[in-house]
């Protein structure tokens, strides 16, 4: 049987840790196999910004954190960018008085509003809704 890296890295974690509240995993960019060299931020492409990202909040984190879990699950089928990682892990983690974090860039947030033309990726250079595969 296969196991996926990121399915191993779960087991992993949830056999050393007892504990457990959560488990993220966001890629940091994608792949394109047709432009020969790799990833390039001057040649991005659409494929290389379409990463995916996993939530694992355990049963006693939706508990505790019932407005968390319901926000993920009603921002779920919205734009993102994993240039917002660290607003939903300060949200997740239900941390206060950080001087930089936004809730409206926290899917775990009732707050999140962005629209698709509003989220930016490449260090905000870039409209993820742009067509990234035109020529430049």
């Amino acid at each position: 049987q296969r196991i996926g890296v990121v399915q191993e890295a779960f087991n992993r974690y949830c056999k050393k840790v007892n504990s457990k509240k959560m488990f993220i995993y966001v890629s940091d960019h994608g792949e394109d196999p047709h432009l020969v060299g790799g990833h390039d931020p001057l040649n991005v492409t659409r494929q290389m910004l379409q990463v995916p990202l996993t939530v694992y909040l355990s049963d006693s984190f939706v508990e505790q954190r019932p407005h968390a879990y319901e926000a993920l699950i009603e921002n779920s089928d919205k734009y993102w960018s994993n240039d917002l990682t660290f607003d939903l892990m300060m949200g997740l983690m239900g941390l206060e008085g950080v001087p930089s974090y936004d809730p409206k860039y926290d899917l775990s947030s009732k707050s999140y509003d962005l629209k698709p033309e509003e989220v930016l990726t490449m260090y905000g250079k870039k409209r993820v809704i742009d067509d990234l595969d035109a020529k430049k």
